[in-house]
């Protein structure tokens, strides 16, 4: 996986289920959920930074990749791209 922390815009269904998102112009469509994890930060320290984590399969038009996503509050952010 190559990082690339970069802010993504997201659509969504209407019960959160990821649809699509747009990188650098191009929109991707998601084709499939592979898994999905929460982070809480350091909690421990009081430090809570939630996000919500996504690695889906979705396609631009060529054949599908795998995408790390995750959102923070209302943003969202591509955080990796398997090469």
């Amino acid at each position: 996986m190559r990082r690339c922390v970069e802010s993504v815009t997201v659509q969504t269904d209407g019960k959160g289920k990821l649809q699509s998102f747009e990188w650098r112009r191009k929109r991707y469509c998601v084709t499939r959920t592979l898994d999905s994890w929460r982070y809480v930060g350091k909690w421990w320290l009081g430090l809570r930074q939630t996000r919500r984590y996504y690695r889906v399969e979705a396609h631009h038009a060529q054949s599908p990749q795998v995408f790390e996503l995750y959102q923070q509050d209302e943003s969202w952010f591509l955080l990796a791209v398997q090469d």
